[in-house]
Protein backbone atom coordinates (compact mmCIF):
# COMPACT_ATOMS: atom_id res chain seq x y z
CA UNK A 1 0.00 0.00 0.00
CA UNK A 2 1.21 3.43 -1.01
CA UNK A 3 1.23 6.23 1.27
CA UNK A 4 -2.18 7.76 1.53
CA UNK A 5 -3.13 11.55 0.05
CA UNK A 6 -3.62 13.86 2.47
CA UNK A 7 -5.50 17.17 1.85
CA UNK A 8 -4.50 20.17 3.85
CA UNK A 9 -7.38 23.10 4.14
CA UNK A 10 -6.93 26.34 4.41
CA UNK A 11 -9.78 29.06 5.20
CA UNK A 12 -9.54 32.78 5.10
CA UNK A 13 -11.87 35.38 5.39
CA UNK A 14 -10.43 38.94 4.85
CA UNK A 15 -7.08 37.88 6.76
CA UNK A 16 -5.29 39.91 4.16
CA UNK A 17 -2.24 40.87 7.12
CA UNK A 18 -1.69 37.34 7.78
CA UNK A 19 -2.48 35.12 5.10
CA UNK A 20 1.17 35.39 3.32
CA UNK A 21 2.28 33.16 6.47
CA UNK A 22 -0.25 31.00 6.35
CA UNK A 23 0.10 30.16 2.64
CA UNK A 24 3.64 29.83 3.28
CA UNK A 25 2.89 27.60 6.14
CA UNK A 26 0.70 25.40 3.96
CA UNK A 27 3.60 25.18 0.80
CA UNK A 28 6.50 24.46 3.16
CA UNK A 29 4.88 21.29 4.48
CA UNK A 30 7.47 17.99 4.32
CA UNK A 31 4.65 15.33 3.69
CA UNK A 32 3.86 13.92 0.11
CA UNK A 33 1.48 13.64 -1.90
CA UNK A 34 -0.32 16.31 -0.20
CA UNK A 35 -2.91 19.01 -1.81
CA UNK A 36 -3.56 21.99 -0.57
CA UNK A 37 -7.16 23.73 -0.90
CA UNK A 38 -6.82 27.78 -0.38
CA UNK A 39 -10.24 28.71 0.27
CA UNK A 40 -11.58 31.91 0.87
CA UNK A 41 -15.14 32.92 1.70
CA UNK A 42 -15.50 36.02 -0.24
CA UNK A 43 -12.84 38.28 1.55
CA UNK A 44 -13.62 42.05 0.79
CA UNK A 45 -10.01 42.66 1.07
CA UNK A 46 -7.06 41.41 -0.88
CA UNK A 47 -7.35 38.15 1.28
CA UNK A 48 -8.16 35.56 -2.10
CA UNK A 49 -5.72 38.10 -4.73
CA UNK A 50 -2.42 37.41 -2.30
CA UNK A 51 -3.74 33.73 -2.15
CA UNK A 52 -3.55 33.39 -6.10
CA UNK A 53 -0.39 34.96 -6.07
CA UNK A 54 1.23 32.54 -4.10
CA UNK A 55 -0.51 29.73 -5.71
CA UNK A 56 0.53 30.63 -9.18
CA UNK A 57 4.35 31.33 -8.26
CA UNK A 58 4.62 27.85 -6.63
CA UNK A 59 6.96 25.61 -8.02
CA UNK A 60 6.49 22.56 -5.34
CA UNK A 61 5.40 19.24 -5.57
CA UNK A 62 2.16 19.76 -3.96
CA UNK A 63 -1.07 20.11 -5.78
CA UNK A 64 -2.85 23.35 -5.12
CA UNK A 65 -6.78 24.02 -5.45
CA UNK A 66 -8.01 27.37 -4.99
CA UNK A 67 -11.63 28.25 -4.05
CA UNK A 68 -13.23 31.76 -3.56
CA UNK A 69 -16.73 31.59 -2.32
CA UNK A 70 -18.90 34.55 -4.24
CA UNK A 71 -21.18 35.13 -1.94
CA UNK A 72 -19.65 34.93 1.46
CA UNK A 73 -21.09 31.52 2.72
CA UNK A 74 -20.76 32.02 6.51
CA UNK A 75 -18.23 29.45 8.24
CA UNK A 76 -20.62 26.25 8.25
CA UNK A 77 -21.53 26.46 4.92
CA UNK A 78 -17.72 27.18 3.80
CA UNK A 79 -16.60 24.10 5.62
CA UNK A 80 -18.86 21.54 4.00
CA UNK A 81 -18.25 23.33 0.25
CA UNK A 82 -14.05 22.89 1.14
CA UNK A 83 -14.04 19.45 2.85
CA UNK A 84 -16.23 18.78 -0.31
CA UNK A 85 -13.43 19.44 -2.83
CA UNK A 86 -10.97 16.97 -0.40
CA UNK A 87 -9.92 14.12 -1.93
CA UNK A 88 -7.29 12.76 0.77
CA UNK A 89 -7.80 10.54 3.40
CA UNK A 90 -7.00 12.81 6.36
CA UNK A 91 -7.80 16.97 6.11
CA UNK A 92 -5.44 18.92 7.75
CA UNK A 93 -7.33 21.90 8.66
CA UNK A 94 -5.71 25.65 9.02
CA UNK A 95 -6.70 29.31 9.45
CA UNK A 96 -6.00 32.31 7.45
CA UNK A 97 -4.09 34.12 10.29
CA UNK A 98 -2.45 30.73 11.91
CA UNK A 99 1.15 28.95 10.49
CA UNK A 100 1.58 25.51 10.59
CA UNK A 101 5.69 24.60 10.95
CA UNK A 102 6.51 22.25 8.32
CA UNK A 103 6.17 19.01 9.30
CA UNK A 104 2.94 19.29 10.78
CA UNK A 105 1.37 16.50 8.11
CA UNK A 106 4.00 14.11 8.89
CA UNK A 107 3.39 14.16 12.14
CA UNK A 108 -0.19 14.25 12.10
CA UNK A 109 0.24 10.78 9.73
CA UNK A 110 2.87 8.86 11.66
CA UNK A 111 -0.10 9.17 14.53
CA UNK A 112 -2.56 8.18 11.82
CA UNK A 113 -0.55 5.27 11.66
CA UNK A 114 -0.01 3.75 14.89
CA UNK A 115 -3.57 4.11 15.62
CA UNK A 116 -5.41 3.21 13.02
CA UNK A 117 -9.60 3.64 15.24
CA UNK A 118 -8.58 7.48 15.30
CA UNK A 119 -11.39 9.55 13.25
CA UNK A 120 -10.07 13.20 15.01
CA UNK A 121 -6.23 13.88 15.56
CA UNK A 122 -5.32 16.99 17.97
CA UNK A 123 -1.95 18.66 18.27
CA UNK A 124 -0.38 20.87 20.45
CA UNK A 125 0.25 24.96 19.18
CA UNK A 126 2.11 27.65 20.36
CA UNK A 127 0.37 30.88 21.20
CA UNK A 128 1.99 33.87 18.84
CA UNK A 129 0.89 37.21 18.92
CA UNK A 130 -0.29 39.79 16.34
CA UNK A 131 3.36 40.63 14.64
CA UNK A 132 4.26 36.77 14.85
CA UNK A 133 6.30 37.00 18.67
CA UNK A 134 5.43 33.70 20.54
CA UNK A 135 3.75 34.55 24.04
CA UNK A 136 3.59 32.62 27.05
CA UNK A 137 -0.22 30.60 27.74
CA UNK A 138 -0.58 27.42 29.71
CA UNK A 139 -3.80 26.75 27.57
CA UNK A 140 -2.03 23.37 25.91
CA UNK A 141 -1.27 21.92 28.78
CA UNK A 142 -4.55 22.57 30.48
CA UNK A 143 -6.30 21.59 27.80
CA UNK A 144 -4.82 18.34 27.24
CA UNK A 145 -5.74 17.36 30.86
CA UNK A 146 -8.94 15.93 31.12
CA UNK A 147 -9.33 14.79 27.73
CA UNK A 148 -11.51 11.55 27.58
CA UNK A 149 -11.94 10.93 23.98
CA UNK A 150 -13.46 7.08 23.36
CA UNK A 151 -16.75 6.10 23.82
CA UNK A 152 -15.62 3.06 25.52
CA UNK A 153 -14.67 5.28 28.61
CA UNK A 154 -17.69 5.72 30.39
CA UNK A 155 -16.48 8.55 31.74
CA UNK A 156 -16.86 10.41 28.09
CA UNK A 157 -20.53 11.91 28.42
CA UNK A 158 -19.68 13.46 31.92
CA UNK A 159 -16.01 14.65 30.37
CA UNK A 160 -18.36 16.65 27.07
CA UNK A 161 -20.61 17.62 29.79
CA UNK A 162 -18.23 19.75 31.19
CA UNK A 163 -16.70 20.57 28.36
CA UNK A 164 -13.52 18.55 28.58
CA UNK A 165 -13.62 16.95 25.27
CA UNK A 166 -12.69 16.95 21.92
CA UNK A 167 -10.02 18.45 19.71
CA UNK A 168 -9.56 22.25 18.70
CA UNK A 169 -9.74 23.26 15.49
CA UNK A 170 -6.48 25.63 15.16
CA UNK A 171 -4.33 22.01 15.07
CA UNK A 172 -6.71 19.09 14.00
CA UNK A 173 -6.69 16.62 11.57
CA UNK A 174 -10.09 14.46 10.43
CA UNK A 175 -10.40 10.99 8.92
CA UNK A 176 -12.12 11.95 5.74
CA UNK A 177 -14.61 8.80 5.25
CA UNK A 178 -15.55 10.17 8.69
CA UNK A 179 -16.45 13.52 8.04
CA UNK A 180 -18.67 12.34 5.10
CA UNK A 181 -20.51 10.52 7.82
CA UNK A 182 -21.02 13.66 9.76
CA UNK A 183 -24.21 15.54 9.10
CA UNK A 184 -23.64 18.87 6.79
CA UNK A 185 -23.29 21.91 9.39
CA UNK A 186 -25.72 24.92 9.08
CA UNK A 187 -24.64 28.08 8.02
CA UNK A 188 -24.58 29.57 11.59
CA UNK A 189 -21.96 26.88 13.06
CA UNK A 190 -18.81 28.51 13.51
CA UNK A 191 -17.66 25.60 15.60
CA UNK A 192 -17.10 22.79 13.18
CA UNK A 193 -14.30 21.11 15.31
CA UNK A 194 -16.87 20.81 18.85
CA UNK A 195 -19.97 19.11 16.29
CA UNK A 196 -17.00 17.11 14.65
CA UNK A 197 -15.62 15.23 17.15
CA UNK A 198 -18.93 14.63 19.51
CA UNK A 199 -20.64 13.44 16.01
CA UNK A 200 -16.55 10.74 15.83
CA UNK A 201 -17.52 9.36 18.92
CA UNK A 202 -20.71 8.79 17.97
CA UNK A 203 -19.49 6.86 15.21
CA UNK A 204 -17.22 4.64 16.72
CA UNK A 205 -13.82 6.73 16.17
CA UNK A 206 -11.57 7.76 18.70
CA UNK A 207 -10.09 10.79 19.22
CA UNK A 208 -6.30 11.20 19.43
CA UNK A 209 -4.55 14.03 21.40
CA UNK A 210 -1.03 14.65 21.31
CA UNK A 211 1.42 17.51 22.90
CA UNK A 212 3.79 17.86 20.23
CA UNK A 213 3.54 21.84 18.97
CA UNK A 214 2.92 21.70 14.78
CA UNK A 215 1.37 25.60 14.47
CA UNK A 216 1.75 29.00 15.87
CA UNK A 217 -1.90 29.94 17.05
CA UNK A 218 -2.67 33.78 16.60
CA UNK A 219 -4.37 35.46 19.02
CA UNK A 220 -5.25 38.86 18.09
CA UNK A 221 -8.95 41.12 18.32
CA UNK A 222 -10.17 40.11 15.55
CA UNK A 223 -10.02 35.81 16.48
CA UNK A 224 -13.87 34.30 16.54
CA UNK A 225 -13.62 31.54 19.26
CA UNK A 226 -10.01 32.35 20.88
CA UNK A 227 -9.33 35.60 23.40
CA UNK A 228 -6.38 38.34 23.97
CA UNK A 229 -5.61 39.31 27.15
CA UNK A 230 -7.10 42.22 28.38
CA UNK A 231 -7.48 44.03 31.68
CA UNK A 232 -10.85 45.40 30.12
CA UNK A 233 -13.92 44.50 32.33
CA UNK A 234 -16.48 44.91 29.98
CA UNK A 235 -14.32 43.58 26.78
CA UNK A 236 -14.02 40.29 28.70
CA UNK A 237 -17.28 40.35 29.46
CA UNK A 238 -18.82 41.11 25.91
CA UNK A 239 -16.27 38.24 24.29
CA UNK A 240 -17.57 36.10 26.76
CA UNK A 241 -21.38 36.39 26.00
CA UNK A 242 -20.46 36.29 22.39
CA UNK A 243 -18.65 32.83 23.08
CA UNK A 244 -21.70 31.74 24.87
CA UNK A 245 -24.34 32.44 21.93
CA UNK A 246 -21.77 30.59 19.78
CA UNK A 247 -21.84 27.46 21.88
CA UNK A 248 -25.46 27.91 22.03
CA UNK A 249 -25.82 27.82 18.38
CA UNK A 250 -23.15 24.96 17.87
CA UNK A 251 -25.34 22.86 20.61
CA UNK A 252 -28.53 23.44 19.32
CA UNK A 253 -27.96 22.09 15.80
CA UNK A 254 -26.41 19.07 16.79
CA UNK A 255 -29.79 18.53 19.08
CA UNK A 256 -31.64 18.58 16.04
CA UNK A 257 -29.13 16.31 14.45
CA UNK A 258 -29.87 13.88 17.47
CA UNK A 259 -33.78 14.38 17.27
CA UNK A 260 -33.29 13.15 13.95
CA UNK A 261 -34.17 9.53 13.57
CA UNK A 262 -31.95 8.12 11.00
CA UNK A 263 -29.14 9.61 13.04
CA UNK A 264 -30.33 7.39 15.89
CA UNK A 265 -29.87 4.41 14.25
CA UNK A 266 -27.28 3.71 12.12
CA UNK A 267 -26.21 0.55 12.02
CA UNK A 268 -22.42 -0.37 12.04
CA UNK A 269 -21.30 1.81 14.52
CA UNK A 270 -20.57 2.19 17.63
CA UNK A 271 -23.20 4.32 18.66
CA UNK A 272 -26.06 1.65 18.58
CA UNK A 273 -24.02 0.54 22.20
CA UNK A 274 -24.26 4.13 23.51
CA UNK A 275 -26.71 5.58 25.75
CA UNK A 276 -28.73 7.84 23.61
CA UNK A 277 -30.70 9.56 26.77
CA UNK A 278 -27.56 10.58 28.59
CA UNK A 279 -26.25 11.93 25.28
CA UNK A 280 -28.88 13.87 24.82
CA UNK A 281 -29.40 14.63 28.18
CA UNK A 282 -25.81 15.96 27.94
CA UNK A 283 -26.38 18.08 24.95
CA UNK A 284 -29.36 20.11 26.68
CA UNK A 285 -27.31 20.67 29.82
CA UNK A 286 -24.37 22.06 27.17
CA UNK A 287 -27.88 24.32 25.94
CA UNK A 288 -28.68 25.25 29.48
CA UNK A 289 -24.94 26.72 30.40
CA UNK A 290 -24.77 28.36 27.18
CA UNK A 291 -27.97 30.13 27.78
CA UNK A 292 -27.16 31.42 30.81
CA UNK A 293 -23.52 32.92 29.79
CA UNK A 294 -25.33 34.11 26.78
CA UNK A 295 -27.86 36.42 28.97
CA UNK A 296 -25.80 37.33 31.32
CA UNK A 297 -24.74 40.32 30.27
CA UNK A 298 -28.44 41.18 30.60
CA UNK A 299 -28.65 39.85 34.39
CA UNK A 300 -29.66 42.39 37.14
CA UNK A 301 -26.68 42.51 39.97
CA UNK A 302 -28.65 40.09 42.28
CA UNK A 303 -29.16 38.11 39.99
CA UNK A 304 -25.88 37.85 38.74
CA UNK A 305 -24.99 37.45 42.53
CA UNK A 306 -27.62 34.24 42.96
CA UNK A 307 -25.60 32.51 40.04
CA UNK A 308 -21.84 33.25 41.11
CA UNK A 309 -22.96 30.36 43.48
CA UNK A 310 -22.81 27.37 42.25
CA UNK A 311 -20.44 24.01 42.13
CA UNK A 312 -17.51 24.05 39.52
CA UNK A 313 -18.71 21.72 36.52
CA UNK A 314 -15.46 19.98 36.24
CA UNK A 315 -16.53 15.85 37.51
CA UNK A 316 -18.84 16.42 40.46
CA UNK A 317 -15.66 18.66 42.52
CA UNK A 318 -16.98 22.07 44.40
CA UNK A 319 -15.26 24.86 43.44
CA UNK A 320 -12.74 26.21 46.01
CA UNK A 321 -14.29 29.90 45.95
CA UNK A 322 -17.71 30.65 43.69
CA UNK A 323 -16.85 29.93 40.12
CA UNK A 324 -18.28 33.51 39.00
CA UNK A 325 -17.91 35.12 41.67
CA UNK A 326 -14.98 37.47 39.88
CA UNK A 327 -17.69 38.63 37.31
CA UNK A 328 -19.54 40.58 39.88
CA UNK A 329 -16.63 42.20 41.64
CA UNK A 330 -14.98 45.93 40.68
CA UNK A 331 -12.50 45.41 38.36
CA UNK A 332 -9.62 45.06 41.03
CA UNK A 333 -11.42 42.51 42.77
CA UNK A 334 -11.99 40.66 39.30
CA UNK A 335 -8.11 40.71 38.32
CA UNK A 336 -7.01 39.39 41.87
CA UNK A 337 -9.96 36.08 41.22
CA UNK A 338 -8.82 35.57 37.98
CA UNK A 339 -4.85 35.70 39.25
CA UNK A 340 -6.22 33.42 42.03
CA UNK A 341 -8.23 31.39 39.66
CA UNK A 342 -5.61 30.27 37.11
CA UNK A 343 -3.66 28.75 39.13
CA UNK A 344 -3.87 24.92 40.39
CA UNK A 345 -5.40 23.98 43.27
CA UNK A 346 -3.21 21.57 44.67
CA UNK A 347 -5.77 19.17 46.82
CA UNK A 348 -8.18 18.49 43.93
CA UNK A 349 -5.87 19.30 41.03
CA UNK A 350 -8.68 21.63 39.23
CA UNK A 351 -7.47 24.18 37.11
CA UNK A 352 -10.31 26.99 37.68
CA UNK A 353 -9.38 29.51 34.58
CA UNK A 354 -11.63 32.38 34.14
CA UNK A 355 -11.03 33.47 30.29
Amino acid sequence: MGTPLITYVLFAYNQEKYIREAVSGALSQTYSPLEIILTDDGSSDRTFEIMKEMASAYRGPHRIILNCNQPNLGVGLHVNKAFSLANGEWIVTGAGDDVSDPHRCTKVMALAATTPDAGVIGMGWRDINEEGDEIGCDLLHRYLEERIDRSSDPRWIQAFASGDFGAWGMSVAWRTEMIRACPNLAAHVIQEDEVYSFWAILLGYSIVHSPEIVVSYRRHCGNVSGYIATQDHETIEKRRTAKARMNLATWRFVAEQLSDPRRSSQNGTSAMSLNWRDIKSAVEFRIKVSEEEAEWWNYSMIRKALKSFFPARKHGRLALFPRELSRILPLPGYIACKKLASRKQCNQGTVMGIP
